[in-house]
């Protein structure tokens, strides 16, 4: 787990002692800094949490450093909510509980859609202990229904910037230092924004700067992307939220309102994540094996829920008809069915396939799907090589050689696309025994350190 990033460090030439702005730094003996908000007059100010009690001031000393608040342009300050305190949130299932009924109450969600928003809330308060963040991509009828919704999230989710527009601009000038919750409303999301996001929101990845310099991008993030484009925006490591209409007899969410839920649910949400931050990022979790697209996803929602196990368990259905959705695309995606096709043709007694027999039993597939395109031979040979499945000159055109490291590499992306075994083949192909390329379906317990 890093710590957050900083500005600058200066040193003072008396004493030696550095003084480093931050928005917030884990040391490894489990004590904390977090940037919060003044109780005396809501300016920034600094926690300090030792791993027992909690101490709010201007700056944090120790005998080589000074920690002093990041420095904030006014406007963004007040765009965002931080707590003034770390507060007790009492027994966790009944905490989750609370925050899900707000869900329930104001956006009329039901109790698995709410339990799965509560999930990625929980995710906002530890975007420095997941590998990928989840981004909550979310859909609905009606704008003013998404915007309630988005008022609600900003009043329980970790630093939230709620946004009208993004671009590739204003991204490199968003505080990142912060690792901010980043709540979108553009219903026409462009596809260069759209790749941005989700490309760079991986640890240790950066995204080139102005002056020479890099950006983190890794952060939590909501996004609305309208109806119309809600599939073609979203990614395979998202949670979808499709918003119910709007009823009459949901409360609005008035400013008085919000106040008293950020000011109620923010606090013990810092609490929440001082006290399993470290277990977070320690955290072997058991998810449903879903298929590998979505493991990641499965994983890091329920890493950021370790003391309850029930809760989580409450996800795995409506994660598995994620999946389904996901498996619903990919059957129509041309390296998905290459690497179907790839993967039956080599079980067959022939040694080699040619490039124009792959193409035309890939476009046979995609058809029984319902694609109307048709891919050429040489569009099937790129999308071989972007795969790194080698092609040779055979007598008249290029062919696929079945050697033992091209039947092991498709084995490895056959498991990578969740290509349904035949089980057939199981036994008697050691590859498919290797890799236990298993149906999709099945639900098996897997633990695997984040």
């Amino acid at each position: 787990m890093k710590t957050a990033s900083r500005k600058t460090t200066k040193k003072n030439p008396e004493n030696q002692i550095q003084i480093i702005p931050t928005s917030g730094e884990v040391f490894s003996d489990g004590s904390f800094i977090e940037l919060v908000a003044s109780p005396n007059d809501g300016k920034p100010a600094l926690l300090f949490w030792d791993g027992k009690s909690v101490r709010v001031a201007p700056q944090i000393e120790d005998l080589r450093h000074s920690y002093r608040p990041l420095e904030l342009d006014v406007s963004l300050w007040q765009a965002m909510r931080f707590p003034s305190v770390a507060k007790p949130y009492g027994a966790i299932e009944e905490f989750f509980k609370r925050t899900a009924n707000l869900f329930e109450h104001y956006i009329g969600l039901s109790v698995p859609e709410a339990a799965m928003a509560t999930a990625w809330t929980a995710t906002t308060w530890f975007p420095d202990c997941l590998s990928s963040p989840p981004t909550l991509v979310v859909s609905g009828p009606d704008m003013s229904h998404v915007i309630t919704f988005f008022r609600l999230l900003a009043c329980v989710c970790r630093r939230a910037l709620v946004l009208g527009e993004i671009s590739r601009s204003l991204v490199r000038s968003l505080p990142m230092a912060l690792h901010p919750t980043l709540i979108v409303n553009q219903p026409h999301l462009s596809q260069t924004v759209a790749s941005l996001l989700r490309d760079s929101n991986y640890r240790g990845l950066f995204v080139p700067g102005n002056g020479g310099t890099v950006l983190d991008l890794v952060c939590s993030k909501a996004i609305f992307t309208g109806m119309g484009n809600f599939a073609q925006q979203c990614n395979d490591q998202a949670v979808h939220l499709a918003l119910p209409p709007v009823r009459s007899e949901l409360p609005p969410l008035g400013e008085r309102e919000q106040d008293r839920i950020a000011n109620l649910f923010q606090p013990r949400w810092l609490m929440y994540r001082l006290q399993h931050a470290h277990k977070v990022h320690q955290s072997r979790s058991a998810a449903c094996a879903l298929t590998f697209p979505t493991l990641e996803l499965a994983r890091n929602l329920m890493a950021c829920v370790p003391d309850e196990p029930e809760f989580a368990q409450a996800l795995v259905p409506l994660l598995k008809s994620q999946e389904q959705d996901v498996l619903v695309r990919r059957s129509c995606d041309l390296s998905s069915a290459i690497v179907e096709v790839l993967w039956a043709t080599l079980h067959e007694p022939t040694r080699e396939a040619t490039v124009s027999r792959i193409a035309d039993l890939t476009n046979a597939l995609l058809r029984s799907r319902g694609e109307i395109r048709e891919y050429c031979a040489e569009e099937v040979g790129w999308r071989l090589r972007d795969l790194g499945i080698p092609r040779h000159r055979g007598r008249n055109s290029m062919v696929v050689q079945f050697s033992r490291e091209t039947s092991q590499r498709v084995h490895r992306l056959a498991r990578g696309f969740a290509v349904q075994s035949l089980e057939c083949h199981a036994k008697s192909c050691a590859d498919c025994t290797q890799l236990q390329i298993v149906d999709p379906n099945k639900i098996v317990e897997v633990s695997q350190e984040l």
